[in-house]
């Protein structure tokens, strides 16, 4: 099933989930972006800096 009114104002798609299996508590969850055209990505790899980051550069 899906709904279609929102795709030629906003091309903007919802399906219905069927089936899905997800880990109980994922580190880094990867998630799934459409970028246009029939062409969708998945986040990629984890670059962390958090040692570069200060909590007073967060104010």
């Amino acid at each position: 099933m899906h709904d279609d009114v929102l795709v030629d104002r906003y091309n903007f798609f919802i399906f219905e989930v069927v089936k899905a299996h997800v880990a109980a508590s994922p580190k880094h969850p990867e998630t799934l972006h459409y970028t246009g055209d029939g062409v969708f990505m998945v986040s990629g790899k984890i670059i962390s800096r958090r040692s570069l980051f200060r909590p007073e550069m967060l104010g």
